[in-house]
Parts: C-alpha cells; structure tokens; sequence
C-alpha cells in the first residue's frame, strides 16, 4: 500500500519499514548524531511530578492552545506555571 504525504511524495510499506528499523531496534539518533534511548531528559536535576485536576471545559481550552502552538500538554502547562512564577516572584 501506497501513501501520500502532504507535500506529494509517495511513501511505500518498504519505505516505511527502512524508516522504522532504528525505533524497532531501540535505536534513536540525537541533534549530534548519537544513539539517545529514550525520552530526552527535561533537567538534570531530579524531577518532580505535579499534577491537578482542571474543569474539563478548561481542559478543552488548554488542550487546543497546546496544539496552536504545536505543544503537547505537558510541555504547555510547564511553560505556563514556569512563566507565571517568575511573573510572581520578580
């Protein structure tokens, strides 16, 4: 089966499978061109989960401001709370 990406090229199965052989074997190539196993790190400090819960109507918000700026939800509310705290304590 044959597939088409936004911008026209044709992408097989057998392009898709070369594509994927570094993620089957674990193998993810960083910026420099190393080997990175698994999720990059945010800190090298230790980290520390966070977590509240919203109105789901502020939810829905949040998430599609997340995806306007090409963010996951995550990284948007850490940035949010990051922004906010230094607002507050400067």
């Amino acid at each position: 089966m044959d597939f088409k990406a936004e911008d026209g090229t044709i992408i097989t199965d057998e392009i898709i499978e070369k594509m994927a052989e570094p993620w089957d074997r674990g193998d993810l190539y960083g910026a420099g061109g190393e080997i990175v196993r698994g999720r990059p790190r945010l800190s090298v400090e230790p980290l520390e989960v966070i977590s509240f819960k919203v109105p789901k109507s502020l939810a829905v918000v949040i998430n599609r401001a997340a995806r306007e700026r090409g963010e996951s939800r995550s990284v948007f509310l850490r940035n949010a709370a990051a922004a906010e705290a230094k607002r507050t304590l400067s």
